[in-house]
C-alpha cells in the first residue's frame, strides 16, 4: 500500500508535501527513540532514512513485484525478518 501511495505522491504534489508530513512526524517520533540509547547515532535522521529504504525496498520485493523465481512469503516471514 505504501508503494502505491509513494507512487501517487510522484504525480500528485499535495499528496506529496502529505506523505512528507506524516513521515516527517513519524521521524520525529523515530528520534525520540534514539535519544534512550546508550549510543545514539550522530545523525538520528540519517538513520532513520536508512531504516524506512530499507523497509520500503523489502516491501517491494517481496509485496509488490517477488523475486524472479516467482516466491513469495507469509505476512509472518516478512514481520519476523523486520523484528
Amino acid at each position: 500500500e505504501m508503494v502505491a501511495v509513494k507512487q501517487a505522491s510522484m504525480v500528485d504534489p499535495e499528496l506529496g508535501r502529505r506523505l512528507q508530513r506524516i513521515m516527517a512526524d513519524d521521524d520525529t517520533h523515530m528520534v525520540e527513540h534514539f535519544t534512550h540509547l546508550p549510543n545514539p547515532p550522530a545523525d538520528p535522521l540519517v538513520t532513520i532514512s536508512a531504516m524506512n529504504a530499507l523497509m520500503e525496498g523489502f516491501a517491494y520485493t517481496w509485496l509488490v513485484v517477488n523475486p524472479s523465481d516467482g516466491r513469495t512469503i507469509s505476512d509472518e516471514t516478512a514481520i519476523d525478518t523486520l523484528l
